[in-house]
């Protein structure tokens, strides 16, 4: 497994441009951590965040309920929106719980550029709190509507696959506390309050690298829309 230095080192912020564009997948039960991580690691480095969770939210307008059909469709729409991202430039952080590697397949498949795999893991406990977090103060990157129950049901019906090294340039595996010091790492770094990592959403993050106009780090319906038809 790789160390998130490595991936800093690989990408640092903005250096790819005039090269293939890279494309990082985060992939992880929900309630993992991967949206905040996901949010501030577009602002970081240049990227556009691509949230799975918001796709699913607008092709089911606003009323999720996590069936398998919807699931196939929400993962065809995020890669067809990933795809067109990647052809025009765009770097990606894809925000995804892919938890095989045939679900990562479908977004790596499509990158050029170098590719990187973040596996986030959090036990039961950390999980529940972040579900209360997520409930009582949101973030503007997080649209979310899976809670324990739905996560419970995740682990029963699908066989977890951690990735391989062979899957993507890089593979990553962040535990609790290694996503803290990420986390406090990028807060640091894009002049965030510390206490946003636990406490309250962050403010809007500017990227003057996206080519699309994005709000808060994510694609707006109407992005989507243009980018997928």
């Amino acid at each position: 497994m790789a160390s998130i230095e490595e991936l800093f080192a690989a990408l640092p912020r903005q250096s790819w441009l005039g090269d293939a564009p890279p494309l990082i997948v985060m992939s992880g039960l929900p309630a993992s951590g991967k949206s905040f991580t996901a949010h501030l690691l577009a602002a970081h480095l240049g990227l556009t965040h691509v949230s799975a969770d918001q796709v699913r939210m607008h092709i089911t307008s606003g009323k999720p309920r996590y069936s398998a059909r919807e699931a196939t469709r929400t993962t065809q729409q995020a890669a067809k929106l990933t795809g067109s991202l990647l052809a025009h430039h765009c770097g990606v952080v894809v925000d995804a719980i892919s938890l095989t590697r045939r679900a990562r397949s479908r977004y790596l498949r499509q990158a050029k550029g170098k590719t990187a795999i973040i596996w986030c893991e959090v036990d039961e406990n950390r999980a529940n709190e972040l579900f209360a977090l997520r409930a009582s103060s949101p973030g503007p990157w997080d649209f979310s509507r899976a809670d324990a129950a739905e996560r419970a049901r995740i682990l029963r019906v699908i066989t977890l696959e951690a990735p391989k090294p062979n899957e993507a340039d890089l593979v990553i595996r962040l535990t609790s506390r290694q996503a803290d010091e990420l986390l406090e790492k990028l807060c640091l770094d894009l002049q965030v309050p510390s206490c946003a990592v636990h406490l309250s959403p962050t403010p809007a993050l500017d990227n003057p690298r996206q080519e699309a106009t994005l709000i808060n780090g994510v694609m707006t319906a109407e992005q989507q829309s243009s980018f997928t038809e």
